[in-house]
């Protein structure tokens, strides 16, 4: 369990869909048994990561920590698991532009996150705003928390040929456990998006 001091445990939830405390991840990884899993955002300060065994278990456990930015506009969360279909995702960018990927992105920015299980084999996965409902500059950018497969895109010209400013990322997700962000930002300003998702998934183009 996440704690802001020897003694204080977190006790509420921080994001929708996070675990601040596990005790068996099976719970949301049917294959991960009486291993565990917590996720949480954290604002800036200094926080502890408490293990224990359950009942009066004892023995070694290695730790996966993994971090990654959000920025300040709105987070959701994608589900666990796969989706292995284009699905559309809407909303509207927002925020003061917090984090940029090495494509740039100065604007507002919504962010997705998503959890991996150790049993996931992994594969590609699929995301673009090259879509009639979305009406600004996108910038993409994906962000894994062990730093395999990261990637981003401001234009990609060929795959929206009629709306040259918008984006689309292609890639591969680890296999294993692992936490995932992807951010959907603005070149310069905001708007409103219809934002394209699968994973993992492999696109016929």
């Amino acid at each position: 369990f996440f704690a802001s001091g020897c003694n204080a445990p977190l006790t509420g939830s921080t994001t929708p869909g996070d675990a601040v405390c596990n005790d068996d991840a099976s719970g949301t990884c049917a294959n991960d048994g009486t291993r565990s899993q917590v996720v949480a955002l954290l604002e800036p300060g200094t926080y502890y990561l408490v293990l224990a065994g359950y009942s009066t278990n004892v023995g070694e456990a290695a730790i996966n920590l993994e971090h990654l930015p959000v920025g300040n506009g709105a987070l959701q969360r994608f589900p666990v698991g796969a989706v292995t279909a284009p699905q559309p995702v809407t909303g509207a960018t927002g925020g003061t532009g917090q984090i940029a990927g090495a494509c740039g992105g100065a604007g507002p920015e919504v962010s997705y996150w998503w959890r991996s299980c150790t049993a996931d084999a992994g594969g590609r996965y699929f995301f673009h705003t090259c879509t009639p409902a979305t009406n600004f500059d996108t910038v993409l950018f994906l962000r894994g928390g062990n730093t395999a497969g990261d990637s981003c895109n401001d234009d990609d010209a060929t795959f929206c040929s009629t709306a040259t400013t918008r984006s689309r990322i292609i890639g591969s997700v680890p296999a294993g456990a692992g936490l995932h962000v992807l951010t959907l930002d603005g070149y310069n300003g905001a708007g409103s998006y219809e934002l394209r998702v699968a994973y993992p998934y492999t696109p016929i183009n």
